[in-house]
Formats: structure tokens, sequence, C-alpha cells
């Protein structure tokens, strides 16, 4: 809804950075009020499932980056 205009969005900075270099979103303050998180997957060992597995392989490649 931010992209159309219609108020503020609290958006990972991966996310937006295009729309920010584009111009089409701005920075509503300035850097030093970004929160900085880390964010942590796991999973199951016990999870066998073809899908399950497929989705932490991509995860895995992602984060190899």
């Amino acid at each position: 809804m931010a992209r159309q205009g219609f108020g503020l969005a609290w958006l990972p900075h991966t996310l937006v950075e295009a729309d920010l270099r584009a111009g089409s979103l701005v920075r509503a303050d300035s850097a030093r009020n970004d929160i900085h998180m880390e964010i942590r997957l796991y999973q199951s060992v016990d999870n066998t499932k073809p899908l399950a597995r497929q989705v932490w392989s991509r995860i895995e490649a992602y984060a190899a980056r």
C-alpha cells in the first residue's frame, strides 16, 4: 500500500532497495532509527518430507550468497 501512496510501511531494506533507488519509496526517517535484527530458522531433523527438504535447500542456497 505504501507504493500506492497510502501511509507508511515498516519493511526490510532488502525488499524495498529497488524502490528506494527508483524513488518510488522514500525513507520516513534517518538510518539512525533503523532496527537491526537477526533471524534464525530451525527445522526438525525428523522431518523427511520432500517439500520441507526443498524449502530448506533453497534457504541454505540463499544464505550462502
